[in-house]
């Protein structure tokens, strides 16, 4: 497995990767993004799968990729009962539909992605 984040402090930019990361690891530097703004992501070679938050003002875009029967898919949360606007996160725009202001489910599927979890309720 292996961690790779960059993260956009104010006056101070972070990034770098790390192989085999442990859980506290991984957990710092998420919280490093909740606090400021940036990506942390997890890139899994064993099982072709990858786990990325990109993030900035209490905004999130978890995304989820993982082969699976010679196709790619990528899957995000999916809240339909949110309006269908544009939210911009990090200069690029996303439904809003598919972004989240918890970060605790955020924390949640690093860890279970950590564990092993490749189809954590709630990805569409």
């Amino acid at each position: 497995m292996k961690l790779y984040w960059n993260i956009h402090a104010p006056g101070e930019d972070s990034g770098g990767s790390m192989k085999n990361p442990s859980p506290d690891d991984v957990m710092e530097r998420l919280d490093g993004m909740e606090r400021h703004a940036g990506v942390v992501g997890l890139d899994d070679p064993a099982t072709s799968s990858n786990l990325q938050v990109r993030g900035e003002r209490q905004t999130y875009l978890l995304t989820l990729g993982c082969e699976e029967e010679d196709d790619y898919d990528v899957k995000t949360p999916y809240c339909a009962t949110t309006a269908p606007d544009m939210i911009p996160v990090l200069g690029d725009l996303y439904d809003a539909r598919t972004l989240t202001t918890d970060f605790g489910l955020v924390r949640a599927i690093f860890r279970l992605f950590l564990a092993g979890e490749r189809n954590p309720d709630g990805m569409v």
